[in-house]
């Protein structure tokens, strides 16, 4: 093999792991997009339902607030998608331009052969630069040297298709990205025209919402109310399951074997359990902040919200084994799962599948939401909490399902 040959063969096995890499992030970056044209294409049935019920604008506003923030992640993966092209592109106008230049070189090559075989074209010269020679030996060589002169002819002409085939690839991938490239930029700009049409129907919305500020502190104090009964009774109860996993072990708390494994499964599996609704978009985020519209307001989310389909089926985020189930008198009721060491709580509850002790797996049906205000959607309620020897610690579950 010649010194070019290793160098092509070396330069692959550099270029091969960071091709397959760039393959990978491009399909993840397709698959993201999928994804969120997705949520954003429910999310916008959401909208058009609520759209017309003046008397719920606040969850109309909830919504759009959702479009607007999975329009400007889309808009960010289509210029990350973008960035990358502009990278591909580079790199193959590079190998393009190495492949020309490598080709010019094999062409003068070739060309010198063919000059000298026309040279040497007719037996009579073959003859006489063979008798030439000196001794049997130099004719020997001779012979050969005009055998591999014209193996080396054919082989420089392979060698030139080939280079010329894999151009031929080179140019005709680098105009489907370019192609590709337009696509996207066109995209692009049709998303940043909806979002600046969301975020003005947005502003609108929040207008309208403003002057229903007495409307909305009732509300809003009705459902703190719900919140903090369903809070002290899910704090009761599992405070009482630390005690008496306390009381069982000598004051410590201690997993089974089978609870630890099923514990750290769980954990292993944070940002890939499943969602706890088929559809739907995070209307409530996790904590502490303001309230959306209501000047210096507070409010506190134990767990996340997600809007949801009217009455939508409510499934396990992940196996486990039901420790309980409350009923909140006009708040519906509520599944707690236990997961060793975490506990995954879902409340607003309209009717529940499942009984106290019951193993479930991932996707096992819970129950069904409350039915909302409208008749355009449910929201589902989950928190995801911590146990141990300290008490308890409440996570952000928008950290441990799948984006």
């Amino acid at each position: 093999m010649s010194l070019l040959s290793h160098r092509n063969v070396l330069l692959l096995l550099f270029l091969l792991p960071v091709i397959v890499l760039v393959g990978q992030d491009k399909k993840k970056l397709e698959k993201k997009r999928a994804d969120l044209n997705k949520k954003i294409e429910q999310t916008n049935q959401l909208i058009q339902k609520t759209k017309a019920e003046q008397s719920n604008t606040q969850t109309h506003l909830t919504a759009i607030s959702g479009q607007i923030r999975l329009r400007e992640e889309l808009i960010g993966t289509i210029s990350t998608e973008i960035g990358s092209l502009d990278h591909s592109i580079h790199q193959r106008n590079k190998r393009i331009e190495e492949k020309k230049t490598q080709l010019e070189s094999l062409k003068q090559e070739y060309q010198q052969l063919i000059r000298y075989a026309q040279h040497n074209q007719n037996a009579y010269n073959r003859l006489m630069f063979v008798f030439a020679s000196q001794d049997f030996h130099q004719a020997f060589k001779r012979v050969k040297y005009l055998q591999q002169l014209t193996v080396s002819r054919r082989h420089q002409a392979e060698r030139i298709e080939h280079i010329k085939q894999t151009l031929g690839t080179e140019i005709r991938n680098l105009s489907d990205q370019k192609l590709e490239k337009t696509v996207l930029l066109s995209t692009k700009e049709q998303e940043k025209q909806a979002l600046s049409k969301d975020k003005e129907a947005e502003q609108k919305t929040l207008a309208s919402l403003k002057q229903q500020e007495s409307t909305l502190r009732a509300q809003l104090a009705k459902q703190q109310s719900e919140r903090k009964r369903i809070d002290a009774e899910i704090e009761r109860l599992i405070v009482s399951e630390i005690k008496k996993t306390k009381a069982s072990n000598k004051g410590t708390f201690k997993l089974a074997p089978e609870a630890k494994n099923l514990s750290d499964n769980f954990a292993a599996n944070k940002g890939r359990l499943s969602w706890p609704v088929d559809r739907g978009f995070i209307s409530g985020r996790f904590g502490k902040q303001a309230h959306p519209i209501l000047k210096n307001i507070i409010i506190d989310n134990n767990g996340i919200d997600i809007t949801t389909d009217r009455e939508a089926t409510v499934k396990a985020i992940f196996k486990g084994t039901v420790s309980s189930i409350l009923v909140i008198p006009g708040a519906g009721k509520v599944v707690v799962l236990d997961h060793g060491a975490y506990r995954s709580i879902y409340t607003q509850l309209k009717e529940v599948f499942v009984i106290k002790g019951q193993k479930v797996e991932t996707k096992t049906r819970l129950g069904i939401c409350l039915p909302g205000e409208s008749d355009a959607r449910s929201e589902a309620h989950l928190e995801i909490w911590k146990i141990g020897q300290n008490g308890t610690q409440k996570m952000n579950p928008a950290q441990w399902i799948h984006p």
